[in-house]
């Protein structure tokens, strides 16, 4: 793969923020833009719209319609937990965590 170099010119502001989330994720700068560039790319090209409205530019992915159609099923056949509280759940998800209950 023979590879070139990109200059962005970005806000300083945006530029130590996104360096803040990469450093917590241990992964260089770069890297989550490779990633972003790549997911551009993978997308539809009409998907992609910077001069259109933020709702209009984020459509799903295939893998997220599949994931919320998978939850509407298993909602449909009773199979989840539901909360009152976080506290109730934060509660449930310490145990499945350790092991005593499995889901």
């Amino acid at each position: 793969m023979v590879q070139t170099i990109l200059t962005v010119r970005v806000d300083q502001k945006l530029k130590q923020k996104a360096q803040r989330v990469a450093k917590k994720l241990g992964v260089p700068l770069s890297a989550m833009i490779k990633t972003s560039l790549r997911e551009i790319v993978k997308r539809d090209p009409s998907v992609y719209c910077p001069s259109c409205g933020e709702e209009e530019s984020l459509v799903p992915s295939k893998r997220l319609i599949r994931s919320l159609q998978q939850a509407e099923r298993d909602r449909a056949r009773g199979n989840y937990y539901s909360f009152d509280n976080t506290k109730d759940a934060l509660s449930f998800l310490d145990k499945v965590i350790a092991g005593d209950v499995k889901v």
